[in-house]
């Protein structure tokens, strides 16, 4: 039973106006939402039970029941509500970036997830080094708790000039 979290799609702000009527995960990709897509790649590889979770719960009312068993309402500056090595991938895309969510949440997904399990996620480029990704990441790896499979950037958001670093770890 493979299991993998979703965290905090938010509302998509950087995408309007194609967010203004909806929400960033359910924004439409050659006709599929954003997260059938992710969801879909996800079950291709063996997994079959997801959770979600976003600090809106305006979000979270939005996004069809039938694609998760679980949603959840978190606040990622705090410990989450999961016990350890829970979740056989964790995926966090669009939240690490200005005034949102700080570098300790890494510390989170390594917690809920299990040992050889997958850590996905974007960090905007402009709090990479400002926030302190940079010095969590570095410590993440020589405190020997995950694994770098990649990690580069990206023109995340192209039509909005807004680059990203993408990263996959491994736990350990």
């Amino acid at each position: 039973m493979k299991r993998a979290i979703i965290l905090a799609g938010g509302l998509g702000t950087r995408l309007k106006p194609f967010s203004t009527v909806i929400p960033k995960p359910l924004v439409p990709i050659d006709d599929k939402p954003i997260l059938e897509i992710v969801i879909n790649q996800l079950r291709k590889h063996g997994f079959k039970y997801f959770h979600g979770a976003d600090l809106s719960q305006k979000l979270l009312d939005t996004i069809p029941k039938q694609l998760y068993q679980k949603l959840i309402k978190v606040d990622l500056n705090k410990p989450i509500d999961v016990k350890d090595n829970f979740y056989e991938a964790t995926m966090c895309v669009g939240t690490f970036t200005f005034g949102h969510v700080k570098p300790q949440a890494l510390d989170e997904f390594v917690r809920v997830t299990k040992k050889n399990g997958l850590i996905c996620f974007t960090i905007n480029e402009g709090i990479y080094n400002d926030y302190g990704f940079d010095k969590k990441i570095e410590n993440l790896k020589q405190n020997n708790k995950w694994d770098e499979l990649e990690f580069f950037k990206s023109d995340y958001i192209a039509s909005k000039d807004v680059n990203a670093w993408l990263g996959l770890y491994r736990v350990k």
